[in-house]
């Protein structure tokens, strides 16, 4: 549906944002209740770039 296709885009939006900001090392520009969950993100991706690379 529409719906969720908003809503898929809206999270992968979030995503790469929080991805940007946890890169370049800034708090994200979200609530700060979403912080925890990016910074873990981040440390999962992290994790799998240097074993893929």
């Amino acid at each position: 549906s529409r719906l969720l296709d908003s809503v898929l885009i809206l999270f992968s939006f979030y995503i790469s944002v929080g991805m940007n900001e946890c890169i370049l090392g800034r708090v994200p520009l979200l609530p700060q209740s979403c912080y925890p969950y990016y910074q873990n993100y981040c440390n999962n991706f992290m994790l799998v770039t240097i074993i893929v690379t």
